[in-house]
């Protein structure tokens, strides 16, 4: 299963790139000299369409092979019958097991994917009963 991050978030980014850029195209337009601060426009163009790119290509969280990756450069994971307790905490889920911990910001994704990661982590995992699993619910 992949999630990708919410399309109104995402075209923002789009959108934000192509202001940076036309705001650029405007001060050329309107006489200035080509200088730093064009410069410093172009590059947070740049930015806000390279995560436009990123967000719109790359699942925010991927669930295979019973595992739930997170992030886009540093990946964080966890296995699903790893995970110990997860609750939700200043508006972020947080999956924690022995060893790794997750943290899923729900503003990112939709309401329809967060109750589908809910529904995987509320189903039954064929673990739970040999290692006395407790997850918190919410």
């Amino acid at each position: 299963m992949k999630i990708f991050t919410r399309k109104s978030r995402v075209y923002r980014n789009l959108i934000l790139g192509l202001v940076w850029f036309g705001l650029v195209a405007y001060r050329l337009n309107a006489g200035e000299e080509f200088g730093n601060m064009h410069i410093l426009y172009i590059v947070v163009g740049m930015i806000f369409l390279f995560l436009f790119y990123m967000e719109f290509r790359n699942p925010y969280i991927t669930i295979e092979n019973g595992v739930l990756s997170q992030g886009f450069f540093s990946k964080n994971s966890i296995k699903l019958e790893e995970i110990e307790e997860w609750q939700t905490r200043a508006g972020m889920l947080i999956l924690a097991g022995t060893t790794n911990k997750v943290k899923i910001l729900p503003s990112r994704i939709s309401q329809k994917d967060m109750e589908r990661i809910y529904e995987v982590l509320r189903g039954p995992h064929p673990e739970d009963h040999k290692h006395g699993h407790q997850a918190k619910s919410l």
